[in-house]
């Protein structure tokens, strides 16, 4: 079963050279996408390790806390290293399980703002944004880069609280210094869990945008030279039988083959195409392989 040549049928027509900007750079839509950014690379902070009980809140005589606090009479050790949480209005929260039915240990600035910077910088994060029951709310979350620049916001709702959760995520190659999570209707921040950060590598591609109607590919960590653009039907464990870089398993699957739609420049790198996508492409993955040694990035989908 070999890979052929073909378009996409309905397709997806890569449109112009590739994009000089910073690729994989933005809004990161889930916590799958998140894990596959960072891999092995991610610090997953659950808010679990401080001792409280059930139903109860407490507020922290520390602010800020890091790995090496010692808050109420307990640490060093309450949050994983690297990111530093901080009350900028008020003082910390931390919250036990079920405490306005919310599902586990939680956090929060008893203030309007939460703010966590990153030492080192990292290149990816994501956090889950909850509510107390009955005080559903709206927020906002801020992401800076290396040079305390605004490069994303991320505006939220919250209608029950409990078990209700919003995902905020984003990707900045170059480095996030920090991000503030806010709620200006209710003096105290959004409530915070599952905080996974880290520094992304390899060779990581990404699709974003609506099936059918445009759709963008990009790409960070290729390298120099070119790449093969490779669609299957789903994620797999596909090895190419023969030809050039036959031996090389693919996470992708068929079944009726694999289909090598183009091959183009990385660009250096990173960067991006856009498409215009017809609904006979959408659900479909990609992966792409490096030509000159065969390198493969993570397959993405669906389309």
């Amino acid at each position: 079963m070999k890979l052929r040549q073909c378009q996409w049928g309905v397709a997806m027509a890569m449109l112009g050279a590739c994009s000089a900007m910073s690729l994989g750079d933005g809004q990161i839509p889930d916590r799958a996408t998140l894990d596959s950014i960072l891999g092995a690379n991610q610090t997953l902070e659950d808010f679990e390790t401080f001792v409280i009980t059930d139903g109860g809140a407490v507020n922290l005589d520390v602010n800020p806390l890091d790995d090496t606090s010692i808050a109420n009479g307990q640490g060093p050790g309450l949050v994983e290293d690297g990111a530093t949480y901080r009350a900028t209005t008020n003082v910390l929260q931390w919250n036990g399980n079920a405490y306005f039915n919310l599902q586990s240990k939680t956090f929060l600035a008893n203030g309007e703002e939460l703010e966590i910077t990153y030492d080192p910088i990292v290149t990816a994060m994501g956090i889950d944004a909850r509510a107390f029951q009955g005080y559903g709310y709206s927020g906002t979350m801020r992401v800076y880069d290396a040079g305390n620049n605004l490069v994303g916001t991320i505006n939220f709702s919250l209608s029950s609280g409990g078990a209700e959760n919003v995902f905020l995520g984003w990707e900045v190659s170059a480095g996030i210094s920090r991000v503030t999570i806010d709620d200006l209707s209710h003096p105290w921040s959004p409530v915070v869990d599952n905080h996974g950060y880290g520094r992304g590598g390899g060779f990581f591609i990404r699709l974003s945008g609506q099936c059918p109607g445009q759709k963008t590919l990009s790409w960070s960590g290729a390298g120099s030279g070119q790449m093969g653009i490779i669609l299957g039907n789903g994620p797999g464990n596909y090895t190419i039988p023969g030809g050039p870089c036959s031996g090389t398993q693919l996470g992708l699957s068929g079944p009726g083959g694999l289909q090598l739609y183009n091959i183009i420049g990385t660009n250096g790198g990173q960067g991006q195409v856009t498409a215009t996508v017809g609904t006979g492409a959408c659900g479909k993955w990609v992966q792409c392989i490096k030509t000159n040694d065969c390198s493969t990035s993570n397959a993405a989908g669906p389309i």
